[in-house]
């Protein structure tokens, strides 16, 4: 079953009203980042217990937490241990919110297993892992800064049932071309697709995927062969078919798109498994003055 949530805090609105936007707007859950008031040291237990009832009255669920947005890197001996720390919080408050997720980036793993950060990485997944079946909840690492057959390889020697992928493909696009351009000054589309597969990635991580992020969809510029970043139109429809084909998820799966940019719930919906070929589209219903209507601007640095 495939679920779609709404990533709140980028509506620009206070958190809860952003809540009942999304079940206003048909969405089956919010997903949750852990901004201020929203993190591990803001809500204690009788806290955290107030926000499900409040999410759960809505009719919505949480459908992860989001932190670590690139800030930490478990490659790096800097500040691991109190990295680690702070993880197992994590995977604490993701437990207590009861979406038993906590979607977030982790650095950028090494392509060798020859190198020394692939070790530290290993450890440094081995120990929230522990803490994670311990709580019951797991780390989705959002895909990216590595090609699937690398994450996969990863969790295969993790080997912990705590750890997941929260699928991003934007992001297979956005890396390598990154990395190619740092490297030569051009960008080669068809070597980056090639290794980083956004959409055959789905069969290479298959089951460890929990989350799927539709945030943005990237593609090419035709004008200039540079990836960009677009929210609307057949790039996202055209994924959720592919990627939904290829795996032909069963079980529960969160779709999740931003709060910030105006997206055809309606059109999406009939784009899941089971559902039937997109129609009119219909736009989100009372959305606020101050939502952009379309983002589309030259790719940042991830």
């Amino acid at each position: 079953m495939v679920k779609i949530a709404i990533m709140v805090h980028n509506l620009k609105m206070d958190i809860y009203d952003g809540m009942r936007f999304a079940a206003e707007q048909g969405c089956q859950g919010v997903h949750l980042a852990c901004v201020r008031g929203f993190n591990p040291n803001d809500l204690d237990a009788n806290g955290r217990k107030e926000l499900v009832k409040f999410v759960k009255g809505l009719g919505l669920e949480i459908s992860a937490i989001c932190a670590w947005g690139g800030q930490v890197d478990l490659g790096n001996p800097e500040n691991l241990d109190a990295h680690i720390e702070e993880g197992k919080r994590l995977l604490e408050y993701a437990a207590d919110l009861e979406c038993g997720i906590w979607q977030g980036h982790c650095g950028i793993m090494p392509h060798s297993k020859d190198n020394p950060k692939w070790a530290r990485f290993v450890d440094s997944f081995g120990r929230l892992c522990e803490h994670g079946e311990k709580v019951g909840a797991k780390l989705a690492i959002e895909t990216g800064p590595e090609p699937p057959e690398i994450l996969l390889d990863m969790i295969n020697e993790v080997g912990s049932p705590s750890l997941a992928v929260n699928y991003d493909p934007a992001n297979l696009i956005l890396w390598p071309a990154h990395y190619q351009m740092d490297e030569t000054g051009t960008y080669d589309r068809a070597k980056a697709f090639a290794e980083y597969k956004p959409v055959e990635g789905v069969k290479v991580l298959g089951k460890h995927i929990i989350q799927k992020q539709h945030r943005r969809i990237s593609q090419e510029s035709e004008a200039h062969g540079h990836p960009f970043q677009h929210t609307q139109g057949k790039g996202p429809v055209l994924f959720i078919r592919k990627s939904c084909k290829l795996e032909g998820f069963q079980r529960s799966l969160h779709l999740f798109v931003p709060g910030r940019q105006t997206f055809h719930l309606q059109h999406i919906q009939n784009c899941l498994p089971g559902r039937q070929e997109p129609g009119n589209r219909r736009e989100l219903r009372h959305v606020p003055e101050n939502l952009p209507r379309r983002i589309d601007h030259r790719l940042p640095v991830p």
